[in-house]
């Protein structure tokens, strides 16, 4: 029971994810990734697919996300 639990609860998280569309920018970068991209070098900071187009990031071609 308490797996079956478990795995619901990372369902839940990972359908609440991938809804808000959420990508990855780095302090000076001009593109969004996704969290695996190879070409993210350091930090990078999480913040929502909309957000990031509002301040004018665009799409890693790299890592080609949403």
């Amino acid at each position: 029971m308490k797996k079956i639990i478990m795995l619901l609860i990372i369902f839940i998280i990972s359908a609440n994810l991938i809804a808000q569309n959420i990508v990855y920018i780095t302090k000076t970068g001009k593109k969004y990734h996704l969290q695996n991209c190879r070409t993210i070098k350091g930090e990078a900071y999480q913040i929502s697919l909309s957000e990031a187009k509002e301040k004018g990031y665009t799409a890693c071609k790299v890592c080609k996300p949403y």
